[in-house]
């Protein structure tokens, strides 16, 4: 009789394991956020570059749904994992303008922050 409860408490204790491992493999892998401001110059001064779409271009991942800049050309693209990515300002309302790319690399960790960028 004394070994049943010894059974059912060295199952429990394996499940219990096996639940952890699965959890842990299941959460996202140091994903952050990767934030940055656009702005434009004119007439000698900086202005904020609001609504331009930003996207990130992974060779793995493929293209990120866009991020809008805010009214203060802030932009912030939300769980990126860790890695290289080419970062896109579609900044043209015209079609067959190329994006800007630039070349970045996220961080493990909660913020990757990108240096601000002058667009047209």
């Amino acid at each position: 009789m004394t070994r049943a409860p010894r059974e059912k408490a060295k199952w429990a204790a394996a499940a219990f394991i096996l639940l952890l491992c699965c959890t842990a493999a299941a959460l996202p892998s140091q994903a952050g956020t990767v934030r940055g401001r656009l702005f434009r110059v004119a007439y000698g001064r900086q202005y904020p570059a609001a609504y331009v779409a930003v996207t990130l271009v992974n060779s793995q991942m493929g293209r990120s749904r866009p991020a809008y800049t805010d009214t203060s050309g802030m932009y912030y693209l939300l769980n990126v994992p860790p890695g290289v990515y080419q970062l896109e300002i579609w900044w043209s309302r015209n079609s067959n303008e190329a994006p800007y790319r630039f070349n970045i690399s996220v961080n493990a960790g909660p913020y990757t922050d990108i240096a601000p960028i002058q667009i047209p």
